[in-house]
């Protein structure tokens, strides 16, 4: 397990504090703005849940909580004077630990690599300059690329895992610690953890935001997002980090109700357990009944499982050869087992066949972008995961209804449906759209989050 690092010895105040997080991130925004919240309340808040929580969930590999405090006292500083440093001022975010944020190390979760950052990813450079507070550094399995089982646990039930890899980043905000966090996705590694821990996941297109300062998992694959409460909390992260015509959309046009036309792929998610079958089946019944079209797709361009195969090929291939290029010579004492059987299984994927399942991504991509726009759909709906989470000790769950979008570059959301009333957690449903437009993604899904939670009244 980690050893976990606390800078500076801070003991948080337990005195009595307002319920800032269960209002998200797009409203701390505007209350910052408003002067109606501080940030050093918000982080003080966060790092109260930090102080009765993390020592159950171990979500954190190393955070700073007096650095944290003083740069949330200058900001409130800036705010009073009625300046601001952008739009995410104030805000709390956890970053995962195979991205470089100063001043702490990159360890990737393995025992034996630890990498001292020179600077900030452009990525978090980013979110500083937005006013965003950078806490620490979130716990993953080994090189992201781990299915071993994972000691970080479930916010909504400590038994059950809160997913991989980007298991710290979707458990530090289901259970309040911080406000937003970055995670990465190479099979499902966002949205999984987010429908496990019952948030809110997005995974832009591939290529729209940096990877520089990342390490890589397989290049052809990797993508990085975010995690939220809400969809709007996402909507306004994006917003503010994507560039282009595309990110100028806003929240009213986002709120503008359609006709929607939402596909679901009937054969690709046959695997879905019983109980996570009859909670999308409840959702699409919401959807109808509140005007949106929802259609049968009963004749996908591939197969689930001739997907997978690529995938599988570009994941293990591409490992194998991340970690060739950063390592050398690889040595079987410096990984765990199940990492290490990946890492052998890439060494035996030919320059040939690896080439080959680059060409047969693109084809299966364009495939889906020719379904996408031949039958007007506005997104393909699926649950995220097959089943709630699974047990600690099972693993960090099966991905496969996330790998079609992590092969084909598509953007998707992953937000929660309903809660399971015996294990306390959460069925989660995807939502995938059209390359480089996740604000008509966001849009669909903000729908539908509407739908969802007025049938609940």
């Amino acid at each position: 397990q980690y050893q976990r690092r606390v800078r500076g010895g801070l003991k948080v105040a337990t005195g009595k504090m307002s319920r800032f997080l269960a209002k998200g991130l797009t409203t701390l925004c505007k209350q910052i703005r408003a002067g109606s919240v501080k940030s050093e309340n918000i982080v003080l808040e966060c790092l109260k849940n930090i102080e009765k929580k993390e020592p159950e969930i171990q979500a954190w590999v190393t955070y700073d909580p007096s650095n944290a405090l003083k740069r949330a006292k200058e900001l409130d500083k800036q705010a009073e004077s009625g300046n601001f440093q952008g739009e995410l001022h104030g805000i709390l975010f956890g970053i995962k630990d195979l991205i470089d944020v100063l001043p702490f190390s990159t360890k990737c979760g393995s025992h034996v690599y630890d990498s001292k950052s020179l600077k900030d990813a452009p990525l978090v450079k980013t979110l500083r300059e937005k006013g965003a507070i950078i806490l620490g550094k979130t716990t993953l399995p080994e090189y992201a690329c781990s299915f071993d089982p994972f000691f970080t646990k479930n916010p909504l039930n400590p038994k059950h895992t809160p997913g991989g890899s980007s298991s710290g980043s979707a458990a530090a905000v289901a259970s309040g610690m911080c406000i937003s966090s970055v995670g990465t996705q190479t099979a499902g590694s966002i949205s999984r953890p987010a429908a496990y821990c019952g948030i809110v996941g997005i995974k832009p297109t591939f290529g729209a935001l940096s990877l520089e300062g990342f390490f890589p998992v397989s290049e052809p694959l990797d993508t990085v997002g975010f995690f939220g409460t809400c969809i709007d909390d996402v909507r306004h992260i994006m917003k503010c980090l994507l560039t282009g015509e595309n990110s100028a959309k806003s929240i009213n046009q986002q709120q503008e109700k359609k006709n929607y036309r939402i596909g679901v792929p009937v054969s690709w998610i046959e695997k879905a357990n019983k109980a996570t079958k009859k909670s999308l089946s409840d959702f699409i019944k919401i959807l109808q009944n509140g005007g949106l079209s929802v259609i049968e797709i009963n004749d996908t361009p591939r197969t689930l499982e001739e997907i997978i195969a690529v995938h599988r090929t570009l994941m293990v291939g591409g490992l194998t050869r991340s970690h060739r290029t950063i390592f050398g010579a690889l040595d079987k004492q410096n990984y765990k087992t199940k990492i290490w059987d990946l890492i052998v299984e890439g060494s035996h994927v030919t320059t040939e066949a690896f080439n080959s399942a680059i060409e047969l991504q693109k084809i299966i991509s364009t495939e889906i972008d020719d379904m996408l726009h031949t039958h007007r759909y506005d997104a393909i709906l699926t649950p995220t995961v097959p089943s709630l989470a699974p047990l600690i000790l099972e693993g960090t769950g099966d991905p496969r209804f996330c790998i079609p979008w992590s092969l084909t570059g598509h953007p998707t959301v992953a937000f929660p449906l309903r809660k399971d009333q015996e294990s306390g957690l959460v069925f989660s449903a995807q939502l995938a759209g059209h390359k480089n437009k996740e604000f008509d993604l966001l849009a669909v899904a903000y729908n539908c989050e509407v739908l969802l939670n007025n049938s609940s009244e």
